[in-house]
């Protein structure tokens, strides 16, 4: 029986698919719901310090991160859905596994990227490394089909 949602979440469309779909499950059937945003050992903060001249490119990062959380947190408690949130830091999949059990989670909810390599569906290495070493079931949501052309298909420009 499911209790407890873990969903990890970025800035990108699919994983909004995957927040709009765990949302809903946890507003119908009453389950706990945990969003998460794991920042990577700020390895890309380094990166966006020393490629811009710019200051303050991680605190923007910081902030971009935090509403993306907070988008969540709209999104569910709008639904009714009983939500927690946490920006996490660390190597992205060995994190969420540790989250989904400290957490206890029941179910992990991760998007699935739009991406595709020679007409192969794609999943990214975070979401195979989840799929290959969590202890609990994991749903992959696949992106929302494009509303542009009747086969949900990307139009070309």
């Amino acid at each position: 029986m499911i209790h407890r949602v873990l969903l990890a979440v970025d800035d990108s469309a699919d994983s909004l698919a995957a927040a709009r779909l765990a949302v809903d499950l946890a507003a119908r059937h009453g389950h706990l719901l945990r969003a998460v945003h794991v920042s990577a050992d700020g390895a890309l903060d380094e990166a966006l310090r020393t490629a811009s001249a710019r200051p303050g490119v991680g605190t923007r990062r910081g902030r971009s991160e935090a509403a993306v959380l907070a988008r969540v947190q709209r999104l569910a408690e709008e639904a009714g859905a009983t939500v927690e949130v946490a920006l996490l830091h660390g190597e992205v999949a060995r994190v969420l596994l540790q989250e989904a059990r400290r957490f206890g989670a029941d179910l992990v909810v991760v998007g699935k990227s739009t991406r595709a390599t020679y007409g192969e569906p794609y999943v990214g290495t975070v979401t195979r490394h989840v799929l290959e070493f969590s202890e609990q079931p994991v749903l992959v949501v696949p992106p929302l089909p494009h509303r542009g052309r009747p086969d949900g298909g990307e139009r070309r420009r």
